[in-house]
This record gives structure tokens, sequence and C-alpha cells, in this order.
């Protein structure tokens, strides 16, 4: 809104602001159907390793029919009901609830500047998806500063308002302290330099752009491939994303399975001893 300000293009700035928005809005909702799924199956596998031990499950109701010779089926479901509510569900249940409770703590904190500082600077280290927030912040960077040059307005106050646009706030750091990094008075190229975030050709890219008096169609450009990049970049995230997800389900089967598996050989060979005795 700044820089819409500045270069006499607020109507457009604020388009601009509505379209990012909306996609992000949409992007959210499909973001939450995969946390959705992977939160449920991180529940689900609270409450299904416990359910999974036959050891803990049947040991007790065989020893139990083994003393009550009177008993029933009906007697021993119950028991084994009973026995698996009070040891098990409820120690579930609260381990759930103070995972939940982390969720919607962490949701508010990550808030905070400075948490969210440091999850900014985990996230540009984090594989596929940090590269793709690296690419969109340097796009909408480079897109308002091209439209801030190209109205005239003085290199200096231009580069100020193009630093706050990126998402990411540790990029959107480095953008803004590259002026107290470059000399007094420095050109896009010493500041692209100073900034730390742009790749060698981007620099000499802007140098070029400089020379010949054609920065702003420089930088439209380079805002046009980064978002092409950023596009691609997305589509390889969604890619792992579903594929972790997918991943993280099975796990959670194959863990329960193991568990059953295990426990279900522990109690053979204990009513054998059993049996033996």
């Amino acid at each position: 809104v700044w820089a819409g300000e500045l270069a006499g293009k607020l109507d457009i700035a604020l388009e601009e602001v509505a379209a990012d928005l909306e996609l992000e809005a949409s992007e959210v909702r499909f973001g939450r159907i995969g946390w959705g799924l992977g939160k449920l199956g991180l529940i689900l596998l609270v409450f299904s390793l416990p359910a999974s031990n036959v050891t803990a499950l049947l040991l007790p109701a065989l020893q139990q029919t083994l003393k009550h010779a009177e008993w029933g089926s009906s007697d021993v479901l119950r028991f084994i009901f009973e026995n698996y509510m009070h040891t098990m569900f409820w120690k579930s249940v609260l381990l759930s609830l103070a995972i939940i409770a982390f969720w919607i703590v962490f949701g508010r904190v990550k808030r905070v500047t400075a948490v969210k500082r440091l999850l900014d600077v985990m996230l540009l280290n984090t594989p596929v998806w940090g590269t793709l927030h690296r690419y969109r912040s340097l796009a909408r960077f480079l897109h308002v500063l091209d439209g801030l040059y190209a109205a005239g307005i003085a290199p200096g106050t231009a580069w100020d308002a193009a630093s706050l646009a990126p998402r990411n706030s540790a990029i959107a750091e480095k953008l803004k302290l590259a002026r107290g990094k470059a000399s007094p008075g420095a050109g896009a190229a010493e500041l692209f330099a100073a900034s730390g975030v742009f790749d060698q050709e981007d620099v000499a890219m802007a140098g070029v752009g400089e020379k010949s008096g054609q920065l702003p169609d420089v930088l439209a450009n380079m805002s046009r491939i980064y978002d092409d990049k950023a596009a691609a970049q997305k589509r390889v995230g969604r890619m792992w994303s579903s594929s972790l997800l997918v991943s993280f389900l099975i796990l959670i089967g194959g863990i329960a399975t193991i568990v059953m598996t295990k426990t279900y050989f522990d109690l053979a060979f204990k009513v054998a001893d059993m049996v033996g005795q």
C-alpha cells in the first residue's frame, strides 16, 4: 500500500493485495486438508498403539479367567473393555488433549515477532518449501521495486518501501539492512549484492539494466522469472506434501501392526509358560 501511494497507483496496489489474500486463503484451505489428515493420523496413532498391545489387553483377562472358572464370554469381554478404559484409554485421551493444546498454543505463539522471525529463518532452510518461499519473496520485492523505479521514486525510498513487501521476515530484514551495508547513493546492482539474497546473475542483470537505462524493464522481467520458478516449485512442494502424508499414514498402520504382532507372540509365549506351570 505504501508503494502504491508513492507511485500514485494505490488502486492497482489494493487490487494486488486483494488478489494475494484470495490466493493465500485458497492455499490455506488446501493446506488445512493435508495438515488435518496428518493431525488426525497422529491422534489415531496415540489411540491405536495401546489398543494394539495384545499382551496388555488379553493377559490380565486370561489370568482373571483362570481365577474365575464361572466367567462366561460376556464377563471376559467386559473385563477387557474395563481394563482398556482404565489403563489405556484415558492416558490416550490426556496425551491427545496435550497434543491439541500444544497446537493451539503454537498457533498463537508463532505470530509473535521474534518467533515468526525464527520460524522464517528455519523455513528458508527447509528443502523444497524454503526455495518456494524465497522465490515468492523475491518476486514480490522485484515487482514492487519495478513499479517504484518506473514512477521515478528516489532509489533509497523505493528500496525501503519494496523491502517491506516480502512475506518472509528474514528476507525482508536482509533487504532492509542492505541499504546500511552499501555505500551512500548506491545503485540497484550494489544494493542487490549487499542484500545477500540474490544470485550473482541477478546482480549482473541489475547492473546491465542500470547502465542501459532500462532498469524497470529488467526488474519486471526478473520478477516474472521468479514467479515462474515459484509456480514450478509449488507443484513440486504439493507432490512432496502428498507423498509425505501418504507415507506418514502408512507408517502409522505399520507401527500398529508391528506392535500387535510383537505383543501377540509375547502373549503366546507367556500363555505357554502358564500352561507349562
